[in-house]
């Protein structure tokens, strides 16, 4: 395909149609910040990983280009002292290439790139690669001048300068890749692609900087799936054209159906942990629920990646794809099969089985576009339904499907207003970046639910968007324990997610919907941006000069002649807020001190939390300043002394141990302040005191009868002076014990920042975690560690234990329950289950145990008042 590619006829003039021309000649408006032939630089803090964990693995494969700073471009009006001003512009060689999918707007991208690097100096040359990374390696070039982009502005495709293969992973590719820019004497290669280009451009960036290439390099942000984003990339060049193209396409339907719609989302069958028989319910009871109102109408949206969050079939495709890795023929795949992969293979249609056996895209993924799932559930509920007919449960009509498949249609669309205002000014920031001096960096723009002239345009290091994923998803192995820029799934706890639920009843049983039509350029509907975009908050720049903002109106209220009143409550809320911003400071730079001199881990997998969900955890409890300072110190204790989980065997040991101590306790009255004249032990005295007192207040004030669960099997084992309780009950001949103790430092949901300011102290909920373990009269003991939280009950991990070992720290215990098969860890969870080891005991369990927390507390403090009093 490379050479085919490479010979075509790219760069010639096109032949447009009336629309065409009409929308090659609209030009992109640019922001304040890219105005000017000036470059203004604000840089901020070093740049690091999302994951604090994950900062020692990224650090240590990029050690030149990690930990860079971010770079903000400011306008020329913008009053910064200690911001960089770029004023002169040699001319420059830059190098750009297509890498990935076709995506709406890419073109626009060298548009704005060829116009910033012209603007800034005519004499600077813009080198495009021809077949996408082949001619790059090939050294395969066009030159792009104003002739040869001006039938490309504004268009769909990349026929521009076409592309071939997505990625630039081998050593050889990269060298290659090295030489030409050396060759051509590139100041900057320019890479347009998603998660996987992206990944690549950082790996080039650090090859470069390690052998004193002087080639930067940058990354932009484009590709139709809209699943490059994080706290610096809100969205990519495409998603708004694709979202647009299809809802008309989906409008259609709709109309032609007079339909109601049912969207199923992969990642909310994958948490849910969906087999392909509990979707085809579903359906089938959406279908009967409507039959029953007389309708007979209906529209299913199903994603293109739903096979890989179903867990046998996942399961099987991996088991196929480890296969193919071996060389196994596609004719002799099924006879290699495991048995149960093979059963579930055999019940499979004929073209399912067919497109499964597909061999894997360059970047080892399924070929997902290629697998019919929507014709298989199609198959599936019709087979239902005609059973449920036949049994008498569904009266309705005879179910019939009619099958639509959205993948190629809106690749080459014309870009959408947006597409073609965000991809122009990336092409303009890229330069930016260049002029600059940064390398390994990506283009990025914020605030871009606003109005183009609010953008916020800068630059972050393609290493802080990276992850180290320790499992994956789908078939592609090759990520797994490597950092990568990986793709963003839907967040499930997300605004925009939240809204599809609220609604997802009414889009069920009614008939609503809307046809957007075509995709507009002006006039009505030219505005209108994706509701992920517009309800989600994701301007991080935007929020850093909102804080700036605050400050600066501090500044102007505290000032010589203010009240007294005033300048002790801006010194208290200062002093307080400052000394948490050192703790959680300090916290991140011994994570990142940590990060360059790994420690060995223990085989527990560790629960760390991030400076983020640190600063939301304690902003959420703290309900005045002072509250703050101590919860502040608390925490920060608590995060920097924090190990990997006791090993399972020995938690009935530490059970009795008095560490486990809400923090708000010490949020419940304002310490006496002490005197000279008072002994340290009468002070120590009336502290205690105080807190007994606002304690029992508290306990008095939300005392409540805690009823039992339905049908609840337990005896419940709860000794005065111990933290953890213990559930007991006889089962088959066995023995249940569930060990449940509370962990006050990973309370629920930390990573929540949306959530309301209300959400203070009093909605705090501290983790629940039990030790389950099953015990016949003879043999091993099966044991489970567990975490309960509002979503599910989670095993963490599980072992076999013999009874008769004395070498438990020796013992084999298995691999990582995450690790397991899909359908064994579903297997494992529905085994607990049936004991009466349910989800649905979390919120009787909360309020116990967060009640014995309290009785246990009063004792403690009381016993501690006895012993000062002596």
């Amino acid at each position: 395909m490379g050479s085919v590619a490479m010979d075509s006829d790219y760069g010639a003039t096109r032949e447009l149609s009336s629309l065409q021309k009409q929308r090659a000649l609209y030009r992109p408006a640019l922001p304040p910040c890219l105005q000017g032939t000036s470059v203004r630089v604000e840089y901020g803090g070093a740049a690091i990983a999302a994951d604090s964990g994950d900062a020692h693995v990224i650090s240590h494969a990029f050690p030149h280009t990690y930990g860079q700073p971010l770079a903000h471009f400011l306008p020329k009006t913008a009053n910064v002292p200690d911001a960089a001003i770029v004023t002169e512009h040699p001319p420059v060689r830059v190098g750009v290439v297509f890498s990935g999918r076709q995506s709406p707007g890419g073109h626009n991208v060298i548009w704005g790139l060829h116009d910033a690097i012209n603007a800034h100096n005519p004499s600077s040359k813009l080198i495009g690669f021809l077949g996408g990374t082949d001619g790059l390696f090939a050294q395969k070039t066009l030159e792009i001048t104003n002739e040869v982009i001006s039938s490309y502005k504004n268009q769909g495709g990349y026929d521009m300068l076409g592309r071939t293969r997505d990625q630039i992973s081998t050593t050889e590719q990269v060298k290659a890749a090295m030489n030409t820019c050396q060759a051509l004497k590139l100041d900057a290669l320019v890479i347009i692609g998603g998660v996987t280009s992206n990944t690549d451009a950082a790996q080039l960036a650090e090859t470069f900087a390690e052998s004193k290439c002087s080639t930067k390099v940058v990354g932009v942000p484009v590709t139709l799936n809209g699943d490059l984003k994080n706290q610096f990339v809100e969205t990519t060049v495409g998603f708004d054209t694709i979202c647009k193209v299809n809802s008309q396409l989906i409008g259609n339907v709709c109309t032609d159906a007079l339909s109601a719609e049912k969207v199923l989302l992969g990642e909310e069958v994958a948490a849910s942990k969906l087999t392909i028989s509990d979707i085809t319910k579903q359906i089938c009871d959406a279908v009967q629920a409507r039959a029953e109102k007389d309708k007979y109408h209906g529209v299913v949206l199903i994603p293109e990646g739903l096979v890989e969050s179903i867990p046998e079939l996942y399961a099987l495709l991996q088991e196929i794809h480890g296969l193919h890795d071996k060389g196994v023929s596609i004719e002799n795949i099924s006879s290699h099969l495991s048995p149960w992969a093979s059963a579930l293979f055999d019940f499979l249609p004929p073209f399912i089985r067919k497109q499964l056996l597909l061999h894997p895209e360059s970047d080892d993924s399924a070929q997902l576009s290629q697998i019919e799932t929507e014709k298989l559930l199609a198959q599936l509920v019709e087979t239902e339904i005609n059973k449920r007919l036949d049994e008498g449960t569904y009266k309705g009509k005879k179910f019939n499907a009619i099958c639509h498949f959205f993948g190629y249609q809106a690749r080459g669309a014309l870009p959408s207003k947006f597409d073609c205002d965000y991809a122009y000014i990336l092409g303009h920031v890229s330069y930016h970046i260049l002029a600059a001096g940064l390398n390994g960096y990506m283009a990025t723009v914020t605030n871009l639910k606003s109005h183009v002239d609010k953008w916020k345009c800068g630059a972050a290091p393609i290493t802080s968007m990276m992850t180290v994923k320790g499992w994956s998803r789908g078939p592609a192995a090759s990520q797994i324990g490597k950092p990568a820029v990986h793709m963003a799934s839907v967040d499930l706890k997300g605004k925009a997610y939240e809204l599809l639920r609220q609604n997802s009843s009414s889009f069920l049983m009614d008939d609503i919907y809307k046809n957007p039509g075509p995709l507009q350029f002006e006039g009505a509907g030219a505005e209108a941006k994706p509701i992920s975009l517009c309800v989600e908050d994701r301007d991080y720049m935007g929020r850093i000069k909102q804080l700036q903002e605050y400050l600066e109106k501090v500044k102007s209220m505290v000032k010589p002649g203010c009240s007294q009143d005033v300048l002790k409550a801006a010194l208290s809320s200062m002093a307080h807020v400052t000394e948490l911003l050192t703790i959680m400071s300090s916290l991140s730079y011994n994570d990142c001190a940590r990060s360059c001199h790994p420690i060995p881990q223990t085989k527990s997998k560790a629960r760390t939390m991030s400076s983020a969900s640190l600063a939301a955890r304690l902003l959420r409890r703290a309900a005045s300043s002072q509250r703050l300072s101590t919860l502040a110190r608390r925490s920060a204790h608590s995060s920097a002394t924090s190990r990997p989980p006791v090993p399972l065997h020995r938690l009935h040991a530490a059970a009795s141990s008095p560490s486990g101590i809400t923090a708000r306790r010490f949020l419940a009255s304002q310490s006496p302040v002490s005197s000279s004249k008072i002994s340290a032990d009468e002070n120590l005295r009336r502290v205690i005191d105080s807190e007994i007192e606002c304690v029992v207040e508290s306990e008095e004030g939300t005392a409540q009868q805690i009823d039992l669960p339905e049908d609840f099997p337990f005896e419940i084992i709860d000794n005065p002076g111990d933290q953890s309780i213990v559930l007991k009950r006889e089962f088959a001949g066995q023995t249940i014990k569930a060990t449940v103790y509370t962990n006050f430092d990973a309370e629920e949901d930390l990573n929540n920042e949306d959530s309301d300011a209300e959400n203070d102290e009093d909605q705090y909920k501290p983790a629940v975690q039990m030790v389950v373990t099953i015990e016949k009269p003879e043999g091993s003991i099966l044991e489970f560690e567990c975490n309960f939280n509002d979503d599910e009950l989670a095993i963490e991990n599980m072992r076999m234990l013999n009874r008769d070992s004395n070498d438990k720290e020796n013992l084999y215990e298995g691999p990582p329950f995450s690790i397991l098969d899909e359908s064994l860890q579903k297997s494992l969870h529905r085994y607990l289950e049936v004991r009466g080891i349910k989800h649905s005991l979390h919120d009787w369990l909360t309020d116990y145990m967060m009640g014995k927390d309290e009785k246990e507390y009063v004792v403690w403090l009381k016993n501690m008042r006895e012993f000062i009093g002596k």
